[in-house]
């Protein structure tokens, strides 16, 4: 019996590359926000702000340093995100950051667009449910 491609049943979500830069110290509140949208991972960078140290004075902020926070998550999830961040950088002066997302266009591998696309989260999560339904009714 030949094995049915991954592409007819299942239905594909375009992929967006997600960067959020926040002050030092929000990054594990950003990566929650993410993985709350079922992002697989979340890659954390340490990173040191440009703006002079003026401009910094000026604007009361004394830290440069910052988070860096990348992803992967569904297209149809970036609404949600994007909603949860604004809500996150509008709570105080300090919880500012930038945020932006590119689309993926092409990857390698079956493999590597479900881990991306953490379909394999969904697949055990409809099992869980599946092995559920069975223990009841056996019951």
């Amino acid at each position: 019996m030949a094995k049915t491609p991954f592409d007819q049943n299942h239905k594909l979500h375009r992929l967006l590359f997600v960067t959020v830069i926040v002050g030092s110290g929000q990054g594990e509140a950003i990566a929650k926000i993410l993985k709350d949208n079922e992002a697989y991972f979340c890659l954390f960078m340490h990173g040191k702000g440009t703006a002079p140290g003026s401009a910094l004075e000026m604007l009361g902020l004394s830290d440069n340093r910052k988070s860096i926070v990348t992803s992967v998550i569904k297209e149809d999830r970036w609404p949600l995100v994007r909603s949860a961040l604004e809500s996150r950088f509008s709570v105080s002066a300090l919880a500012k950051g930038l945020a932006y997302a590119v689309p993926i266009d092409a990857l390698m591998g079956v493999s590597t667009y479900k881990m991306l696309s953490n379909t394999r989260f969904d697949e055990l999560k409809q099992a869980k449910k599946e092995m559920k339904e069975l223990n009841k009714n056996g019951k």
